[in-house]
């Protein structure tokens, strides 16, 4: 039997999956975050390894596998792929390892690899990518909360937290949005929202 395991590795979450030659799932397993850029090389790395267990013990697999695909978001640059390589392949989980920006497996996942297509990925972070008839790739997007990330999770709730404080200042229209986020925080006013975003782990 030929077993692959599959990770995508985001920046809030790791989701594996472990497979034969015919498709069938056979243990799937989370963590954290496995972005290096966000979490440090040594979360990301036992952020991968936890995820991996928690599939191999369901799926009752101990040998390694014959292929891993890593689908690794902060993977853009040739430093990137060592960084990632680099604490990927010492963890011995497969004879042949497949490392790519976690966008790229999206856009298999959704077009089964046919050409052309486009894949436009809204998680913690945005990116878009495509490939052509000629299997030429373009990718947009992938800067990051500062300097992009247009759409994304964080974007959305920057905005919202955004707008809330401008309503509360009265700088900016009325909105429901300041009572959701007192709630959800716990406040009873919503400058009290300041501190948890700055020190208290909230924010980026």
């Amino acid at each position: 039997m030929v077993l692959v395991v599959g990770l995508d590795s985001g920046a809030t979450k790791s989701v594996c999956a472990i497979a034969d030659e015919a498709g069938r799932v056979l243990g799937v397993g989370s963590s954290g975050g496995g972005n290096y850029h966000v979490v440090g090389v040594k979360a990301a790395r036992d952020n991968v390894l936890e995820a991996v267990e928690e599939a191999r013990a369901q799926a009752r697999i101990e040998e390694t596998f014959d292929v891993g695909c890593f689908g690794m978001g902060g993977l853009d640059s040739k430093h990137d792929y060592e960084t990632i390589s680099g604490f990927l392949r010492p963890l011995n989980l497969a004879r042949r390892y497949v490392i790519v920006n976690d966008v790229v497996i999206a856009y298999h996942a959704v077009t089964a690899g046919e050409r052309p297509g486009a894949v436009v990925v809204g998680g913690t972070g945005s990116i878009a990518y495509g490939m052509n008839e000629m299997g030429d790739e373009a990718r947009s997007g992938g800067w990051g909360w500062i300097m992009g990330d247009e759409g994304s999770a964080l974007d959305i709730s920057r905005r919202a937290l955004m707008a809330a404080a401008k309503a509360y200042d009265g700088r900016g229209p009325g909105t429901v949005l300041v009572e959701l986020f007192e709630r959800h925080f716990g406040v009873d006013r919503y400058e009290d929202v300041i501190p948890l975003i700055y020190t208290r782990g909230v924010g980026p």
